[in-house]
């Protein structure tokens, strides 16, 4: 619904004389499970990405799943940015979901970062080797088992886990440019209060 909004309010921008349903349809909203890992569930997929006993399948995914979990890039941008889209630190391209508003997204890319980056190929193909989504997500469900990880993870679980371990520096301006949000209320959703933040809060006040 949200889609055939968009369009109705392009053609009325552009002189359309088209009725605008929505002042009488009001679209919900529902709040999504953001399901998102934590930095030492994180730093347990990158050890095992590192050691001689990841196959080479886990280690083909854990590149690109992990550049996400630091970069917050989906999956659909994943798949074709290009090296033309690296300008020395930064990576700027323009997402596949808000390609229309022909925004450039500009992400810093840190040494962290560019270790996940396979080598340099030139040419206009894409950086990243990836799996269909499907079986990216089979995929995960795989190393969730090796990494001793209990939840449920996907690949869009990556960009959760960058919002989230963002939010937590409390810079939710930086955050919404960083993932390109357009409502400043959808970068909210990534600020809770952790389990981490109520251990460290009570430890503070009694010890």
């Amino acid at each position: 619904m949200k889609i055939v909004k968009q369009y109705l309010d392009d053609a009325r921008d552009k002189g359309k004389a088209v009725k605008d349903p929505f002042k009488i349809i009001k679209i919900k909203t529902y709040k999504s499970n953001r399901l998102s890992l934590s930095q030492s569930e994180v730093n347990r997929l990158d050890r095992y990405y590192n050691s001689d006993r990841c196959l080479p399948h886990h280690r083909k995914l854990l590149r690109y799943f992990l550049f996400s979990c630091y970069t917050g890039i989906r999956i659909s941008d994943i798949s074709i940015i290009t090296w033309n889209n690296v300008h020395d630190d930064l990576l700027i391209f323009i997402p596949t979901k808000t390609k229309a508003n022909q925004q450039s997204l500009v992400i810093p890319l840190r040494p962290i970062d560019k270790q996940y980056l396979p080598d340099f190929k030139p040419g206009n193909g894409p950086i990243f080797d990836t799996f269909a989504p499907a079986v990216s997500n089979r995929y995960l469900k795989e190393v969730a088992i090796e990494c001793d990880i209990k939840k449920h993870i996907t690949y869009h679980t990556s960009r959760h886990t960058f919002g989230s371990l963002f939010a937590e520096g409390g810079n939710i301006v930086a955050l919404q440019k960083l993932m390109g949000h357009g409502d400043i209320k959808t970068t909210m959703g990534y600020v809770h209060t952790n389990v981490k933040q109520l251990v460290d809060a009570k430890t503070q006040r009694f010890g």
